[in-house]
């Protein structure tokens, strides 16, 4: 005789990027052993990986992860967890300016993805030259660097040069997909410094998912507040902006 079936309690949450309605269910126990496994490794690289399989399995394989702006799925996997572990996550913050650790308690509810006022894809260079850009994916963090830092001029060179998607000139139109990736990086590095740092504002401006708490210092007993953006910030030891 066949086990029984337990039914799973479904959700349904609104992707950031489109608009559109997608419905989820919480972790399956298959699903946390996949996550705490890559948890305990301690590899970023695993820990994107997690992120792909347990985001497809959880969307009845409706968000096809790779496709998928980051701070999409960055949204959909903060809402996973709230659902299947609970909505309080306990972050362990070390203050710059203090060595005394501070847990802090973040209402994963209460995290909202925003956008910098102003914030386009559309950016010109010229008068009559410019890019449209797409938002990173998981296979940049995945690939490259899992913290994405543009920084490193190598890994930012790439990761710009792998989020345009078309370049214009006029009424010319020059798709990515048709043009190799040296191609792609050698434009990008024929950029003035003023042009290449228009492109660098649509990183630094472009939506992400954002959490704004208090905490009192250990060491002064004075209350600060603190800013959290990124899984990172939420679940491991945030390297967030203080106040």
């Amino acid at each position: 005789m066949a086990l029984p079936n337990l039914k799973t309690p479904e959700f349904t949450l609104e992707l950031p990027s489109s608009g559109e309605k997608i419905k989820y269910r919480p972790f399956l126990v298959k699903e946390e052993k996949v996550l705490l496994m890559a948890t305990e490794g301690d590899d970023p690289k695993a820990m994107v990986s997690a992120l792909i399989q347990i985001v497809e399995n959880c969307t009845f394989g409706k968000v096809q992860p790779r496709e998928n702006p980051l701070f999409d799925l960055e949204y959909i996997f903060l809402n996973l967890r709230a659902k299947s572990v609970g909505e309080i996550a306990e972050p362990t913050l070390i203050p710059s300016d203090c060595d005394k650790p501070v847990q802090l308690s973040v209402d994963l509810n209460q995290v909202e993805v925003v956008k910098a006022e102003g914030h386009t894809n559309k950016i010109p260079l010229t008068d009559t030259v410019g890019v449209v850009m797409k938002y990173p994916s998981i296979d940049q963090a995945e690939n490259q660097d899992p913290n994405m830092n543009l920084q490193d001029p190598e890994v930012g060179l790439q990761i710009i040069s792998d989020c345009i998607d078309s370049i214009y000139d006029g009424d010319q139109i020059f798709n990515s997909r048709d043009h190799s990736r040296e191609e792609m990086q050698e434009f990008v590095e024929g950029l003035t410094q003023d042009q290449f740092m228009r492109l660098i504002n649509f990183f630094e401006s472009m939506p992400k998912i954002r959490y704004q708490t208090k905490y009192t210092c250990p060491c002064t007993g004075e209350e600060k507040e603190i800013v959290l953006a990124g899984l990172q910030d939420f679940f491991g030891s945030p390297s967030a902006t203080t106040t």
